[in-house]
This record gives C-alpha cells, structure tokens and sequence, in this order.
C-alpha cells in the first residue's frame, strides 16, 4: 500500500503532468475546460496568505512554548514586555495571530510565526527550507565555496547569531591608540544589519493581522534556501 499525501493548492492550482483538473460532479474533468471555475479557484487561492496559513495543528500549549516557538525572542524582537504566566503569554501570541486557540489547551501555529521565531525550523513540515542560509564564497563568484552557515531557527530568532557568523569572516584593521593595539572591524556590524534585513525579509505591522513577509534580491541573493552570497576578500 502507497500513501500519497498531496498537500493544497495555495498559490495556484495542482497540476499533474501539467495539466490542472476538477471535480464536476462524479467526474475529473480538465480543469481548461471550465473557464468559469477556473476563475473562481484562482479567486479563492489569491484570497490565502501564506503567513496566516497554519503549518502546525493542535499542539498542546505547554509543547508550544517548550519546544516549537522561542517565544521570549518574539516579545524582544518586538520590543513588548513578557507577560506574566503561560495564559498572558498564550494571549498575546493569540492576539499577534501567530497562534489560534482550538480548545482543549491545543494551539494551532501559523506560518508567520514558526517563520520568524520556530525553535527549529527543520522540525515544521515545508517550512525547514527556507531556514535563513549565509554561504562564504572565495573571489567575487559563486563558483567556490568556502563555508556556509545554517540557522536551525527562525529569522528573527537566528538573526543575531547570523549576524556575529559574518563577523567572524570579516577581516580586521589593526590600530594603534596610545600605545595600545586595537583591533577594528572592516565593516560595521549596524550596516551589515541593515543590508541583511533587506536582503533577508522585512516583516511590518507587527500591530495587526495586516503583516506581510516580503522577499528582497539584493547583492546578496535571497533564494528559497535563505540568504546566500557574503564573498570572500581571499
């Protein structure tokens, strides 16, 4: 017995062999065929957003906040105090929409927020890919590769650690200051923060339900995998 899970459609509909079907009654029909349908299943699927899809259902409240979102990086990020108690937490989280009570002490887990502050990406199905990637290329190609750094959590919670990674690949300037060496970095840390949130996503509106995950391409290159392209001076 094979098991084939086929997951929905989301940003357009399901081809096989690139041809899109329909259900019309008892029978599968090619979907070309009625154009009137298929003006409506493309109307129903630009209506979903991807960040308030859920990826995760029903898991227990106590699991969430243990194990699948960081969620003291979500207050900090968002510059909120943390509430007092795993009820006020759950509440404001609820009210962000990055979570939605289901009854029983189970919460479902939208994509915004596993996004953003998943304790481990790789553990959140479709999502593990888009995990925030930085590779070091030798020369001003991407031909070779000298290393690559991988964050196994969301971007707003692996952000700073990407951050430090680039530093330590960056070369330093040796100064003397009153008899004292020093070492200065190349490049400072605040513009390369502010190039990667370009390059990485911007999230905005963090207020409402309104919030988007917009994809940048800069001179870094943001691809399904993450961030890609810091090169190498070697």
């Amino acid at each position: 017995m094979v098991i084939l899970e086929i997951p929905p459609a989301r940003h357009m509909p399901v081809a096989f062999k690139r041809e899109r079907h329909i259900r019309v009654g008892s029978y599968l029909k090619p979907l070309r065929e009625f154009p009137e349908k298929e003006r409506r299943l493309w109307e129903l699927i630009s209506e979903s957003h991807f960040e308030m899809d859920l990826c995760l259902e029903g898991i227990p409240g106590e699991d969430l906040l243990s194990s699948v979102l960081d969620y003291p990086a979500c207050f900090q990020r968002t510059g909120q105090p943390l509430p007092a108690g795993t009820a006020g937490i759950m509440e404001r989280l609820s009210a962000e929409k990055l979570i939605a009570p289901r009854g029983g002490g189970r919460f479902d887990v939208t994509n915004l927020a596993a996004i953003l502050f998943a304790r481990d990406l790789d553990s959140v199905p479709r999502l593990g890919r888009k995990a925030l990637r930085i590779i070091l290329y030798r020369g001003t190609n991407r031909v070779e590769t000298i290393r690559e750094w991988k964050g196994a959590q969301g971007y707003a919670a692996a952000y700073e650690a990407g951050i430090d990674w680039i530093q330590n690949q960056l070369p330093l300037n040796e100064e003397i200051r009153n008899a004292f060496r020093r070492e200065e970095k190349t490049y400072k840390p605040r513009g390369q923060s502010t190039h990667i949130r370009s390059t990485n996503c911007n999230w905005e509106g963090f207020q409402g339900p309104e919030r988007r995950l917009q994809a940048k391409t800069k001179s870094y290159g943001c691809s399904n995998n993450g961030l890609e392209g810091l090169q190498s001076p070697l």
